[in-house]
This record gives C-alpha cells, structure tokens and sequence, in this order.
C-alpha cells in the first residue's frame, strides 16, 4: 500500500494533540455497545476506558484484539474500492479516507487482568497502531524508499474496592510515537522531529449495586504535553461519565417471588449503558453521547448493537453491531461498525478465562471441543493452552508473540535479520503452540 507522506505528517504532527492513536477505543465488545463502557468496564479492557472496574474482576483475564478487515477481504476492498475505479476513471486523486487505507492499518490491543485478592486486581495493556507502509516521495517527484510509522502506549493499572460496591483505579502509562527515520528528514531536508515520547495516568470510579445498576466515570490521558524534539503538544484528556444496568439482576431481585421470570431469566440477559464522553482539550470538540445496548442467550450467545445520541459523526465507531461467542473459559466477539462501506470495519476480539469452564454441551462433545480450541489456537499463538487451562503455558507464548509482531511491525527500528527473523518465527510459533495444545488435550 502507498500512501502521500504529507498526509502522515499532517495526521501526525499538524494537530495541536498530540498522541491522537489513543483517541482510538479498543474492545469490541465496549466498541459493539457504542464505546459506552466506563459504567460496566468488567473485563479487561477497563484498563482503557476505567480503571476502577478492574477491582470487580475475580478471575485472571487476557484479551487480545484487532481492528482490520481480515487482510485478504482488506486488499479485496483495496482493489475493489481504490484501484478499479481509477482505472476506469482515469482519476489521479485519491480521497484519504478511501477503504484501502484500512488495508495495512492495524490497531492492536492487548490487556490482562490478575486479581490479587477479593478486593483488588491489577492489570497491563498495549495498544499499537500502525498506519502501514508510507511512500515517500521527493519534490522532484523521485521515491527514496518506504517506511512504516506508529505509535504505542503501555499501561500498568490498579483497581480497589473501598466498599463492596465502589471502587477506584488508576493506571500509568508510558508514550511513544514514531513518525519517520532520519533518512526521511534528511532526504527531505526538513527539521520536524521523527519521534515523540510522553507519560500519562488515568483514573476511574465505579459503583455497581446489588440489583445490577452502575455508575461509572473516569479521566483519561491526564499527563505532561508530549515533546516532539523541541516542539510539544497536549495529550487527548477525555472524560467519560456513563450508567448501566442490567435487567438480569434487576429481575434475579424480584424474580424470588415469581417463578416465570426466574425461567426466562436463566435463558436470557439484557443490558443498557449511556455514556457520554468529553474531549477535554476541545481540539475536535468531539462530545458524544451514546447509548449500548446487550443481549445474551443461553449464557453463550450474545448481540450488541450501539447508538450514537448526541455529537459528530466518527467513521470507525459509527453503526456498530457486535457478536459474541462465550464458551466460559474463551470468549470471541466480532463487532463491524460503518455501514456505508459494503463490509464494514471489522474489531476481532478473543478473551481467555483460563479459570473458567466450558459449557456442558461442550463438554460432552470431544468434536465441537478440538474445533473450539483450535478457534482459540489461530487468534494468537497461547490461545489454545489458555483454552486448555494451562495458565502458565499460554501466558508466556502470548507475551512471545507481541515481542515477535513488535519486531516485525517496527521495520525501521529493527536491524535486517531481525525482522527476517520474526516473520519466521511467528508461524512457526503459531504452528508449535497449536500441535501442543492439541497434544495436551488428548491427554
């Protein structure tokens, strides 16, 4: 994929925000209930949007997510969208915002919770972004070489009850973005910094009541301005004020009495959050107002859909519809948000509960059991061990394999051999992982 250089520089420094990627929400379940999570924030992904939900979890979490379409319906989008009808029109400009950007976009984020006791839990996370392969191109009309800018932030995150309903949290964080190497300013004599780093915190409280009403409200990307080499922007502070509830406690309340809806209530559950979100910084004057709604059946199958109430119109996040599949000690969720493209944006999500138990149909049926774990094995190497229960096998191949896309993904950092290195070692840990798991599981 090629893109204009300007148009990089522009996303990246031109604002007056800087580390603008952590504008970009992860989870696909949060994204599948319109981003309105700050009031439920019950898995790991609260190290983002609240930190104080972490003190609710009482099992170990690890959750792993990417925004794409898959790559081969991406290039397909790519040539559908962006190359043929230039073609055909003979058009020489491409809108930016053309689907085929998506094509090597990638927006990665990884999150583990740990409770420490009943009480308190902490959590890390990741999250990437990388824009993909950018041409560059001289004022001459020349193209020295290609480059591949991106940008991450990684977080450590407390949560702690201070009563059985309400809780705090806080995470640290720590930035960087990486824009272009030396060699692109040097070949384009500009004196813009390539790189940028930056620290920031979050801070959070919740308070989910018996009867499965939550209030939820957390303060994001709270930090120093970011330091370009010389020049500084502020960092994207965000507000998020949200409640929810759930309609299932609500009904275990007053279902003792009622026979009936204790019945329906054992096969179905529904949710309801609002949220609103405040861009603090006023930049983008990005004020939203949405509203999630979750239903779930059987306790396995779930659908969300999100609503946005109130603000401007955000092409990734707009029109999500979101699935899930909960097999108890894995669950896979797959949200597609804007419509207006033919397929959509797809947010591909995988959260492994290796305390949990699998559902009694799965049990009992050894072919849906190996077809589930190897689901689990091709989301990311370790997904199968942590499908098996095997904590302390899955968790270390999981970290293996961030460090290994970490060198793969980041080119210009990595000597030549390494990176040649690491796109052998991915598959290869892909392919190891899921023969052990298959093995163990025999036995």
């Amino acid at each position: 994929m090629v893109k204009n250089i300007t148009f990089v520089f522009l996303f990246v420094v031109g604002l007056s925000h800087g580390a603008t990627f952590l504008s970009i929400t992860p989870g696909a379940r949060a994204i599948g209930l319109g981003q309105s999570f700050a009031a439920i924030a019950d898995d790991a992904s609260a190290c983002y949007y609240n930190p104080a939900g972490l003190a609710f979890i009482n099992r170990p979490q690890v959750l792993a997510m990417n925004l794409s379409p898959p790559l081969g319906i991406a290039k397909g989008m790519q040539w559908i969208f962006a190359e043929l009808p230039y073609q055909i029109l003979g058009q020489q400009e491409r809108s930016e915002l053309d689907p085929y950007y998506l094509a090597d976009f990638r927006l990665i984020y990884w999150a583990s919770a740990v409770p420490l006791d009943a009480k308190q839990s902490v959590g890390i996370s990741m999250h990437y972004l990388s824009l993909g392969e950018v041409n560059v191109r001289n004022f001459d009309g020349t193209y020295p070489g290609t480059y591949y800018p991106y940008d991450y932030a990684l977080s450590i995150s407390y949560g702690r009850k201070i009563t059985n309903y309400i809780s705090l949290g806080i995470s640290a964080k720590y930035i960087y973005e990486f824009f272009y190497p030396r060699w692109v300013l040097d070949t384009l004599d500009w004196t813009e910094p390539g790189s940028a780093r930056s620290f920031a915190f979050d801070g959070g409280i919740l308070f989910k009541s018996p009867f499965g009403f939550s209030v939820g409200a957390s303060l994001l990307h709270l930090g120093p301005d970011i330091e370009y080499d010389g020049s500084s922007a502020e960092l994207p502070l965000t507000g998020r004020i949200g409640i929810a509830q759930s309609i299932t406690d609500f009904a275990d309340v007053i279902s003792k009495k009622n026979s009936v809806l204790k019945k329906v209530n054992r096969w179905l559950a529904f949710q309801l959050t609002v949220e609103r979100k405040f861009d603090l910084r006023s930049e983008f004057d990005y004020h939203r107002t949405s509203l999630g709604f979750e239903a779930k059946a059987f306790d396995v199958l779930s659908y969300r859909q999100g609503f946005r109430l109130a603000g401007e119109r955000n092409f990734l996040f707009d029109e999500p519809k979101s699935f899930g599949l909960d097999l108890g000690i894995v669950e896979l969720d797959i949200t597609v948000t804007n419509s207006d493209w033919p397929l959509g944006i797809w947010w591909i999500q995988s959260k492994f509960n290796p305390l949990g138990t699998k559902p009694e149909f799965i049990q009992n049926n050894e072919t849906l059991d190996r077809i589930f774990l190897n689901i689990s094995c091709l989301t990311i190497p370790g997904g199968g061990q942590l499908y098996n229960g095997d904590v302390w096998k899955g968790i270390p191949l999981v970290v293996a394999s961030f460090l290994i896309a970490d060198a793969i993904l980041e080119r210009e950092a990595r000597p030549d051999w390494q990176h040649k290195l690491a796109a052998i070692s991915l598959p290869i840990l892909y392919l190891g992982s899921t023969i052990e798991a298959n093995l163990a599981e025999r036995r």
